[in-house]
């Protein structure tokens, strides 16, 4: 009898002034990268959602975590970095798998 489990990712951050969490939605494709994600506050020990100021267009999350790749390796061939895998990384992991 298979128990099938909740899929979420919590990382909580304490502060001096509050902490917040960012969480994973339950039962999405993949955790942090792959899920819708939700902020909540707390103050007092009771976690809110905080109010986000003014609309903000949100493309999906796949392509959301898509174009900050794509970002990311236009910013290594325009400054010559190396902060993104490149082919040789991608063998490696292909070969580990």
């Amino acid at each position: 009898d298979a128990k099938e489990t909740d899929g979420r990712t919590r990382i909580e951050i304490a502060g001096t002034e509050g902490d917040l969490a960012v969480v994973s939605g339950a039962h999405g494709p993949g955790g942090v990268q792959m899920s819708e994600l939700r902020l909540f506050a707390s103050r007092d020990g009771r976690w809110e959602e905080p109010p986000v100021p003014g609309p903000a267009p949100v493309p999906e999350v796949e392509a959301r975590n898509v174009a900050r790749m794509y970002a990311a390796l236009a910013g290594d061939i325009r400054t010559g970095t190396r902060t993104t895998p490149d082919f040789h990384a991608g063998t490696r992991v292909h070969r580990l798998l």
